[in-house]
């Protein structure tokens, strides 16, 4: 959120604004709102965020290899289908 709205926010909820009502009047959630008038929420939603990756981290880096490895698959697939003619293709390595 952008300090102007985050200043707006404030305003509205030293005038006893809900969050709720807050998030109407600024088109946003009002958990983003809660987010930035909240240290506490803040903290909280890094540390969960923390937390969350040092456990899965084995999984997704796993993940993230095997999606690495797909990718370059069908990269090459659609490099040999889309960018080149096959009849020019050859397979052997280019001479020098």
């Amino acid at each position: 959120m952008m300090p102007e709205k985050i200043a707006q926010a404030r305003e509205l909820r030293d005038k006893g604004k809900s969050y709720r009502a807050i998030a109407d009047a600024l088109g946003v959630s009002p958990k983003t709102i809660r987010y930035n008038l909240i240290p506490e929420v803040r903290e909280k939603s890094r540390l969960r965020d923390k937390q969350y990756y040092e456990n899965h981290k084995r999984e997704y880096r796993q993940y993230r290899q095997k999606r690495r490895e797909e990718k370059s698959v069908y990269d090459k697939q659609y490099h040999i289908n889309h960018c080149y003619n096959p009849d020019e293709i050859s397979l052997s390595a280019p001479n020098n």
